[in-house]
């Protein structure tokens, strides 16, 4: 009896780099163009690294599954080291250790003083920006900002994020991020992202007023098993992690949906249902959750920008049995990982899945909803990664998407000034959110006491006529 192929290393002509060049300018074209010569699953070498890669979705339960001998702590506690300086020999725990209690504290059942504190924040800050009369502004900058000073108040505290500089170092900083990563020297390369984060560091070693229960947890778990420095460079790759993704996904939700009429007249007749009067803007907790059409809506933003990569390492030789009868054999240190991106935008699971369609995912959300070549799919949708290194901040977020949506749709006339979607910076493949590389006008007002929402049949309409 013949034994099951093994999986392909597909060579490259650069020693060392291996594939790394092609792969952080677009790893989306190269894994399909792999894909198409050698299978759903191969080897590559990137950046002095083999990692085989399993592309075919069936082949994530077993992934998953395999949580003991494939881990995630490794890569972790690499790559906070390379891009915030986290010295881990310097912990009594390992990184396990450490994430355990603050994820146990990010379930979405204790968030809830968490999560109204983010919407009075951002509600306070709306009303202050309002005018009845238009104003204009670029959409990214807008919303990011308010879901980080908001949310990032609402978690880490009061009076960090007074300091006007701080949004513009972040995004600086978050624009060197997957440099950072590489492991290029912060202290030559990345002078001003090293001064951000050692000023970030600082402020971040102990509890400040106002934090989130979250961060009491965190602050009571770290200070018993390593330093105060190394209490600030934890909790700054924290502040990183809470906010890269999230600013860059409450663009793209507030985005997609004024470009579509028909999903934003439905998502406001569900908020109308919902909360009721207009004049109170505000969501309670149960009210989050009956949104299903802004969740469908959010689902569907989810697939199309972001790129997620669960990565992991083997802590023991273990045998893969994949989908397509071939055999993953991985030894100890070696490193497997999902791209959950090229199933994100699959044609014969998603119809046209360069377009959003707002209720794709309508009455379709969890396992077992989508099909991969005749079987149905426990993982269709990655947006957070998943298993032991899922997003432990995703419940979080899903609630700040839905609340700045709520607020801006109902307290504000809102428009587009360019409808036209903004191309992404493909280097962020694999790290989460694939930041636009240029923002979009749009322009606002506060809307008249009287007024019922934007009824106008396509946003450049509007704009337009006004």
């Amino acid at each position: 009896m013949h034994a099951p192929p093994a999986v392909p290393f597909v060579r490259s002509p650069l020693p060392w780099l291996g594939h790394g060049i092609a792969f952080g300018k677009d790893a989306d074209a190269l894994l399909q163009r792999l894909r198409a010569r050698h299978g759903d699953a191969f080897t590559l070498l990137l950046g002095g690294k083999r990692m085989t890669f399993l592309l075919n979705p069936h082949d994530a339960p077993a992934f998953f599954k395999q949580s003991k001998t494939l881990v995630a702590g490794p890569i972790s506690k690499e790559i906070s080291g390379k891009a915030f300086g986290i010295d881990w020999s310097q912990y009594a725990v390992d990184v396990h250790e450490v994430q355990v209690p603050f994820d146990k504290s990010m379930r979405k059942s204790v968030i809830g003083p968490m999560t109204l504190h983010m919407q009075e924040k951002a509600a306070a800050r709306l009303q202050a920006l309002g005018r009845h009369q238009w104003q204009s502004g670029e959409l990214f900058r807008f919303v990011a900002k308010l879901v980080f000073d908001a949310g990032g108040e609402a978690m880490l505290g009061d009076g960090l994020f007074d300091d006007p500089a701080l949004f513009e170092e972040f995004l600086h900083f978050d624009k060197q991020f997957p440099l950072l990563v590489s492991g290029l020297p912060r202290q030559i390369f990345f002078r001003r992202a090293e001064r951000f984060l050692q000023k970030l560091s600082l402020q971040l070693q102990s509890p400040r007023p106002g934090q989130a229960p979250v961060m009491d947890t965190r602050f009571d778990t770290l200070k018993d098993v390593t330093s105060v420095r190394e209490i600030g460079r934890n909790n700054a790759g924290l502040f990183w992690a809470t906010q890269a993704n999230t600013v860059v996904m409450a663009f793209y939700a507030v985005f997609f949906i004024l470009r579509d009429a028909q999903a934003r007249r439905q998502i406001l007749a569900e908020l109308d249902a919902v909360a009721g009067s207009v004049q109170q803007p505000t969501l309670a907790l149960e009210q989050l959750d009956q949104l299903e059409k802004l969740d469908a809506c959010l689902d569907e933003v989810l697939r199309l920008k972001t790129s997620p990569m669960p990565i992991r390492v083997a802590t023991q030789p273990v045998t893969l049995p994949l989908y397509s009868g071939r055999e993953c054999l991985l030894n100890t240190g070696d490193i497997v990982c999902l791209f959950p991106r090229l199933t994100h935008m699959d044609p014969t699971i998603y119809p046209q899945p360069e377009l959003f369609i707002w209720d794709r995912f309508l009455q379709r959300q969890g396992p077992n909803q989508f099909s991969y070549r005749g079987e149905p799919l426990k993982y269709n949708l990655l947006p957070f990664g998943g298993g032991q290194s899922i997003c432990p901040g995703r419940h979080f977020a899903r609630s700040e998407f839905k609340i700045l949506t709520a607020l801006l749709l109902r307290q504000f006339d809102i428009e587009l000034l360019d409808t036209a979607i903004p191309p992404h910076d493909k280097s962020r493949s694999g790290l989460g959110a694939l930041t636009p590389l240029q923002d979009v006008p749009f322009r606002f007002r506060l809307r008249e006491p009287a007024t019922h929402a934007w009824q106008g049949s396509h946003p450049l309409v509007s704009t337009l006529e006004g």
